[in-house]
């Protein structure tokens, strides 16, 4: 069975990758703005009255760069906004022209849209789950008791003990080949085909103590996830091969 959902997700990863290396390529030119534009502009207009020693209204913008980083966002934000409506700098002060002004701006709102568009490593990575987690998901979506992940090979054990380190769960195009695999034959598993009618298998099951001289090594279990007896002590045949009714 083919299951539509894998293209869609795999696409997804590739558009992932492809944003964040455009947004990597894009902090060069950031950075040529900032130090022609931006950062003479506020030398000249601001730096004065808001720096190190002089901390007007508590605000300095000498320590600004290209990077916006996120404690310096709502800093930016009220120089965009002081210097688009022209409140600063303060009358009586040598002002910026109209064309200054507007650099400056369009280079903040490119720069803070930026800055909202990028990973926050504050709110935790993405990371795989271990398999543990993905086999009970399996079982908690799907109410599937079947264990498909022994395929897959043991969570890596980071320095501390732990294996839900989110440094050692990568996925790797590989892995997420293998996940998505399982997740489709635990659906093909768990779903229902209303026409089609259920298997049958019929078997002939002799007791007896010790009667099996070939007991199978793995315990058997009759009933309801009940051991009853032990291998040496019963004999199955099937009888018919499994068919619909």
């Amino acid at each position: 069975m083919t299951f539509p959902y894998r293209l869609p997700i795999v696409c997804a990863v590739a558009l992932g990758s492809y944003l964040l290396l455009g947004q990597t390529a894009s902090v060069q030119p950031m950075e040529g703005g900032f130090a022609k534009t931006v950062q003479p502009f506020l030398a000249q207009n601001c730096a004065r009255c808001h720096n190190a020693d002089l901390m007007i209204s508590g605000v300095r913008v000498d320590h600004l760069n290209a990077h916006l980083e996120d404690r310096h966002i709502r800093i930016w934000e009220g120089v965009r906004h002081r210097v688009r409506d022209g409140s600063m700098p303060p009358k009586g002060q040598p002002q910026p022209s109209a064309a200054e002004r507007q650099k400056v701006v369009e280079w903040i709102t490119k720069g803070l849209e930026m800055a909202r568009a990028r990973p926050a490593p504050k709110n935790g990575l993405i990371r795989r789950l271990t398999v543990s987690q993905y086999r009970n998901t399996l079982r908690e979506l799907l109410q599937l008791e079947d264990d498909l992940t022994e395929t897959l090979p043991p969570d890596a054990i980071s320095k501390d003990g732990f294996i839900n380190n989110q440094e050692t769960l990568q996925l790797s195009p590989l892995q997420l080949e293998a996940y998505l695999e399982i997740a489709g034959e635990a659906l093909t598993r768990a779903l229902v085909e209303p026409k089609q009618k259920p298997a049958v298998q019929n078997f002939w099951v002799e007791l007896g103590e010790s009667i099996n001289k070939n007991p199978l090594g793995e315990e058997l279990i009759l009933g309801a996830n009940s051991q009853l007896l032990a291998n040496k002590d019963y004999t199955v045949t099937q009888l018919t091969a499994a068919k619909p009714f």
